[in-house]
């Protein structure tokens, strides 16, 4: 029996973690390869980075489903947010360019030709909330931005671009779900895309979960004690990585003093001169303890509030902006968006 494949796509930012963590891999009769076999999912992302005046398809598609013959399922299920499109395009200038997703129609036909009878599913969210997300994820990553940098780009001291800048980027104004959801239509038919909005996901799962279920024909599956998806770092631990995070060393700051996991960098220097149990069994321990688990599970959990990074003047300006087109977005995917504040 040929196998029914199911690509979910993502976006970066929008529960995809939660989805490929704790949902698809438990599902019954589902054979989730992110789970199951990583290397073919790296196949997949790699098809993406392909020339595409160079790409072989055909020999993509053999050699990934090459790997779908040893399993069990008849459904797979391939995921990966990198399968939606990139959304921190950087040029060999070194400049970040802000229009994040700006190659999913290459992407989307790529996927269509490796897996011309696949069916799609997506979670986009709401975009002042996907805004704040993409933000904290380079402060997570030790840049030091302000929002204002990250959503206005600048080339201080370059030439006059508009859609450059010398740190990470975004122009919120791509972020009509609309046009990506029509796109995934035109090249798969509407009856083979499913959009569940993030937001369901968060605060309507069992709802969410049952528009994946019957969409995919599979049996149900519901589960217990997991963590709610997109927890951020607390108020006060995001202003204290806005102070530290220009003084860690990374690739974009090598001019740092702070090494990124501290602990490790000093008992992997002392089993570089004499290796021992004790220094094997501690280098295992600190080698998660870095600045962002310091400030996400130990500064974060006493007297958490969230922080409102994106403020309540640019949160208006964005959703005003979305208004009328996702009140079409809500009507092209059925579902009543304003509960979810879109509108």
């Amino acid at each position: 029996m040929a196998k029914r494949i199911f690509l979910y796509v993502g976006p970066h930012r929008s529960g995809s973690t939660f989805l490929q963590t704790y949902i698809f891999p438990n599902i019954p009769g589902v054979c989730t390869m992110y789970t199951r076999d990583r290397e073919c999912n790296y196949m997949v992302v790699d098809a993406m980075d392909e020339h595409p005046m160079f790409v072989d398809f055909e020999a993509i598609r053999e050699r990934i489903y090459r790997r779908f013959e040893n399993v069990p399922e008849d459904t797979i299920v391939i995921s990966d947010e990198e399968l939606f499109g990139d959304y921190t395009r950087g040029v060999a200038s070194g400049l970040y360019v802000a229009k994040p997703f700006w190659d999913n129609q290459t992407r989307t036909a790529y996927l269509s030709k490796i897996f011309p009878n696949a069916k799609v599913i997506l979670t986009p969210r709401r975009q002042d909330l996907w805004v704040e997300s993409a933000y904290m994820h380079f402060v997570h990553n030790f840049f030091t931005l302000t929002m204002d940098e990250f959503l206005t780009p600048s080339t201080r001291g370059g030439g006059k671009y508009s859609m450059r800048s010398n740190k990470p980027c975004c122009d919120f104004t791509v972020l009509d779900w609309t046009i990506y959801v029509k796109n995934y239509h035109r090249v798969f038919g509407r009856d083979n895309v499913l959009v569940v909005p993030q937001d369901m996901v968060r605060h309507d799962l069992r709802q969410a979960l049952d528009r994946i279920y019957a969409f995919m024909e599979v049996a149900p599956y519901y589960p217990r004690g997991v963590p709610q998806p997109g927890r951020s770092i607390s108020t006060f631990a995001y202003k204290l990585a806005l102070i530290f995070n220009r003084f860690v060393k990374t690739p974009s700051n090598p001019w740092g003093f702070l090494p990124e996991k501290p602990f490790a960098v000093a008992i992997n220097k002392k089993r570089a001169i004499k290796d021992t149990v004790l220094l094997w069994f501690l280098a295992g321990i600190t080698r998660r303890i870095s600045l962002h688990w310091f400030l996400s599970d130990v500064v974060s959990r006493f007297r958490y509030e969230k922080p409102d990074i994106l403020g309540a003047e640019r949160r208006r300006a964005i959703l005003e902006h979305f208004k009328e087109s996702n009140k079409d977005y809500a009507e092209l995917i059925g579902i009543d968006l304003g509960k979810y504040g879109y509108y």
